[in-house]
């Protein structure tokens, strides 16, 4: 199979002006979606830079709450062999 220019099968298939015209509609499409991204960030900046501290922390919180419960499941292991150990 061939490579094609945008992964897809119907880039090649056909002419050469349906792949060009194929390929000018891609590349506006992805020029929009930068141009969308840079708009998002001038309108919108600040509170998505506050969205994603708050998810950053969150995540944070979460990672350390996860290995303080390892931590404590591994001391409450240790426990048991203890009291077994015992006999």
């Amino acid at each position: 199979m061939e490579e094609h220019c945008c992964g897809c099968h119907t880039c090649w298939e056909g002419d050469k002006k349906e792949m060009m015209m194929h390929l000018v509609m891609k590349a506006k499409m992805e020029l929009m979606k930068e141009k969308i991204k840079r708009k998002l960030e001038m309108v919108e900046g600040k509170k998505l830079d506050q969205m994603v501290d708050l998810i950053v922390e969150a995540k944070m919180n979460m990672q350390k709450s996860k290995m303080e419960m390892m931590k404590g499941k591994e001391e409450m292991m240790e426990k048991f062999k203890d009291i077994w150990a015992e006999e």
